[in-house]
């Protein structure tokens, strides 16, 4: 006598099987919810659509998915970045496609958008859903700058790129700034380099979370009336 060959059960019989297992129901063929925990539906011929059929390839399913992605090391994702990737498509279109998104996520009450952060963009958690968030990591604490940090933080972003010296030569302080920078940076506003001149200068520069945190798009945009003196 042969054995029964397997039979790879069907979409519908693995969702019907799903909700008997967390005890739930699921709509009939007339709409009505119906508990069928005894009887089996025999498998279908049916099979379920590809991945491709399911999801079209165009330029804005693949907007979605680099979004999705994000950045290897969390940084937002530029429109330029994204018009390079994309062939045939400019950074104007990229900015209209991200606006079509927003506008279907917002039809179809998504728990997400697409928001500008730095010089690009990243997909985050709508302002209101915040605290599903914090149940899960805890409230996110907010570390308050000393005046002297916020005064070396503002030196820094009108003056880049710029060394310690320079800093304490502006700033007028007559204890070193070290301490100081080196706080910025683990807090991730500064980011310090070395350049390639002989002698080499460590010089320290603003970062995108910088620019995150005060909701600028690029350094340029920074208040020049209030340019340090």
């Amino acid at each position: 006598m042969e054995e029964p060959k397997d039979v790879e059960p069907s979409l519908d019989t693995l969702s019907q099987a799903f909700a008997e297992a967390m005890g739930r129901k699921l709509p009939g063929k007339d709409g009505a919810a119906t508990d069928n925990v005894e009887e089996r539906t025999a498998p279908s011929k049916k099979e379920p659509r590809s991945v491709v059929e399911a999801c079209p390839i165009s330029p804005k399913s693949i907007l979605e998915a680099i979004l999705f992605v994000g950045h290897p090391n969390n940084e937002p994702i530029s429109a330029q970045k994204v018009a390079k990737l994309l062939r045939g498509v400019d950074v104007d279109e990229v900015e209209e496609l991200i606006e079509t998104l927003n506008t279907e996520y917002e039809e179809q009450s998504m728990p997400f958008s697409i928001q500008p952060a730095g010089d690009g963009y990243q997909l985050e958690l709508r302002s209101e859903l915040e605290y599903v968030q914090d149940r899960f990591y805890g409230k996110i604490r907010h570390a308050k700058l000393s005046q002297l940090a916020v005064d070396v933080l503002a030196i820094v972003a009108y003056h880049q790129p710029t060394t310690r010296d320079e800093v304490d030569k502006l700033l007028n302080q007559s204890q070193p700034t070290s301490r100081v920078l080196n706080q910025l940076v683990r807090r991730d506003l500064l980011a310090r380099q070395t350049t390639g001149d002989k002698p080499k200068r460590k010089e320290y520069v603003t970062t995108d979370r910088f620019l995150e945190l005060f909701q600028l798009s690029d350094i340029s945009d920074l208040p020049r009336s209030e340019e340090p003196q």
